[in-house]
């Protein structure tokens, strides 16, 4: 019996941790590759950098509605709303 308690406990603490990201790739409108552009949640202090090629990822969100912010130095900034669901990978380029 102690058995299953534990391991039901330990289910119950993973689900949780369940937590959502977003993904996603950095472009011109010319699908030029913008490296190390600033990646930022409005309104927070989470964010990232794209790496060398454009890549992106801002985890362990929680389920919700953000604003996420993309700047580069020479560009104009872009903000996109996005809800994010319990769990989910969201996929968000931006260009």
């Amino acid at each position: 019996m102690l058995k299953y308690i534990s391991l039901l406990l330990v289910f119950s603490v993973q689900l949780g941790f369940a937590q959502s990201k977003i993904t996603g790739k950095i472009t011109t409108t010319d699908n030029q590759i913008i490296p190390f552009a600033n990646v930022t949640i409005d309104g927070t202090y989470k964010g990232t950098s794209a790496d060398q090629n454009g890549y992106y990822t801002l985890g362990n969100l929680k389920a919700g509605n953000y604003n996420i912010k993309v700047s580069y130095v020479g560009y104009s900034p872009v903000t996109k709303a996005v809800t994010l669901e319990e769990n989910q990978t969201l996929n968000l380029n931006f260009e």
